[in-house]
């Protein structure tokens, strides 16, 4: 998803020039020389300058063939016997149902797979491994070709914030295009 809004952009600025990175690591953006990163999360302070670009829904998703080899998940308990496939730094999954908080540690036990970039957890997930919490968004096409389902889909988790951070309080007019355009084509690509 996020290589395909990338791929728009270029297409219509071919006087902008892109050199991406995807990693997990925080990179000093200045000595890097580095114009503009987009994060996920809560921001640490950092003396960068961002701008909430859009909030990611999460919800948990398996195949149909990992759900049918399995007792129907009906209830939030049930995920401890699942194979969990988490992002590392997922430590507890935390959400709400009918109005109740859940918590379910995350442990060796509960899942034999911890990936540090979504798109791997993706295609773990998409393989059969297990049940995985990830961006609605990001699956869409494979929820809507029935290659994922998702499990226990009245429970809400927390949206996660996405950033863009720049170094400079007033970037330069490409750098404002493009984040300008990653907010306009979220909404745009939000809308089911």
């Amino acid at each position: 998803h996020q290589t395909d809004v990338f791929a728009r952009f270029l297409r219509l600025n071919p006087d902008v020039s892109v050199h991406f990175h995807l990693n997990t690591d925080v990179m000093n953006l200045v000595s890097e020389h580095i114009d503009l990163a987009i994060r996920a999360g809560k921001l640490a302070d950092s003396g960068l300058y961002a701008r909430h670009l859009f909030d990611v829904r999460l919800k948990l998703f398996a195949t149909p063939e990992y759900l049918a080899a399995m007792p129907a998940i009906t209830e939030p308990a049930q995920l401890s016997d699942c194979n969990l496939l988490t992002l590392k730094a997922i430590r507890t999954l935390s959400f709400e149902r009918a109005g109740v908080a859940y918590k379910i540690p995350i442990k060796n036990h509960t899942g034999n797979l911890q990936a540090n970039e979504m798109n791997t957890l993706i295609a773990f997930c998409a393989a059969g491994t297990g049940v995985a919490l990830l961006p609605d968004v990001s699956v869409r096409s494979l929820v809507a070709q029935g290659q994922l389902i998702e499990v226990l889909p009245d429970c809400i988790f927390e949206a996660v914030p996405i950033h863009a951070l720049t170094p400079e309080k007033a970037p330069p007019a490409r750098v404002r295009r493009l984040i300008e355009y990653i907010k306009e084509q979220h909404i745009i690509t939000s809308v089911p």
